[in-house]
Order: C-alpha cells, then structure tokens, then sequence
C-alpha cells in the first residue's frame, strides 16, 4: 500500500487525531482478527508515522486494508462532527404551528438554522432580563 495514494488524508488531519486513530486501528483489529505487528521497540517521529508503519506491516490483505481505511475515514468524519456538538445537548419542547411556520420564515430569510435562532432570541431575552434585574 503506498502512503502517497492511502494516507495523504490522513498527514493533513491534525496531528491530535493520531492517538484516536491508533486506538481505532487496535480495537478494529482485535474485531477483525487483523495482526498487528510490535513495533513498540521502534521510535516514531509522530503517531501519524507509528499509525501508517503498523497498518502496512499488519497481515491485512490489500483489500481488508482498503475496507478499513474507509471505515476509519467515516469513523473520523463522525468524531469531528460529534466533537463541534460537545457544548450543545438536544432537548424537546413543544410549539404552536404558527410559531413553527414563522421559526422557518425566519429561517429562510436570515439563511440559518432554526436551533440557531433559537439560540439568539434565548440570549437576546436573557440579556434583556439581567439589565432589568
């Protein structure tokens, strides 16, 4: 497998992401009955290098590679989205139909989401509540 083709994805992520990824390339092969070769003995420049070094020398067939590497790039793609969401918790309440129609009015017109209007109109009455206070 050529690092060039496989892994120029992978170089250009943030060099905090290699951890997970070795940690996600040891539980995947403990599942997948992939044998990971020792390389504890061998000193790595960054984890990126100790990541790719330990996938090429896996007793993975080219194609079980491949499907990996589609895993973990979905898998990735995943943990990025899921770490932006970490100060947001999702929550249910209850609205009138008029007010559902002019939330997406509002929407539309401003070009942004609905749980971002919602946010502004909360910290705008917030506000407003503490000058008053």
């Amino acid at each position: 497998m050529k690092k060039e083709e496989s892994f120029n994805w992978f170089y250009k992520e943030d060099e905090r992401f290699s951890p997970w990824a070795l940690n996600y390339l040891h539980e995947y092969s403990n599942k997948n009955n992939m044998l990971l070769k020792d390389l504890e003995h061998i000193h790595f420049e960054n984890d990126s290098d100790k990541f790719v070094a330990l996938l090429d020398t896996s007793n993975a067939l080219p194609e079980q590679k491949k499907t990996f590497l589609k895993s973990i790039k979905k898998a990735l793609s995943q943990k990025k989205y899921r770490d932006k969401q970490n100060r947001k918790k999702q929550c249910t309440f209850k609205l009138s139909e008029d007010s559902i129609e002019q939330l997406s009015k509002i929407s539309k017109w401003k070009k942004t989401s609905k749980d971002k209007i919602i946010n502004e109109i909360i910290k705008k009455e917030y506000l407003k509540s503490l000058s008053n206070i």
